[in-house]
Parts: C-alpha cells; sequence; structure tokens
C-alpha cells in the first residue's frame, strides 16, 4: 500500500508541474477513480490541492520551492 501511495504521488507531482492535463485526468491517470479522493490524497502528501501546488509550481521560485522540498 505505501509503495503504491509513493508511485501515485512521484507521478502526481511530475504530471501536475510537467503537464496541461486536468486534475481529474491525472486523478485517473495515477489510479484514483474520482477527483475529491485525489485531492485528499494529494494535500496528505503536500499540505496543498493539486490546484494551489500548480499555481504555486507556475510561480519563478519562491513558495513553489518550499512545497517541493516539503514533498521530497
Amino acid at each position: 500500500e505505501q509503495l503504491l501511495d509513493d508511485i501515485r504521488r512521484t507521478e502526481a507531482l511530475r504530471l501536475i508541474g510537467q503537464s496541461r492535463l486536468t486534475i481529474t485526468d491525472i486523478a485517473a491517470t495515477v489510479g484514483y477513480s474520482d477527483g475529491p479522493h485525489f485531492v485528499r490524497a494529494f494535500r496528505r502528501w503536500t499540505g496543498v490541492t493539486p490546484a494551489t501546488f500548480r499555481r504555486l509550481s507556475l510561480q519563478p521560485m519562491g513558495q513553489a520551492q518550499l512545497v517541493r522540498e516539503a514533498v521530497a
């Protein structure tokens, strides 16, 4: 279970930072059958929602770097 969670987290972070997929598409890609479950898991992994993480990752350094370090 923990290994699957780690794989999902790693792939979700990559997709959010490097693609234009919707949050729902990313959720499905990493194996979640519905968006709200994915959002809860993502918040547990990072402390923020996927949308917030994506917005922060588009900013030059600053808070986005802090979030990335927190999940590393």
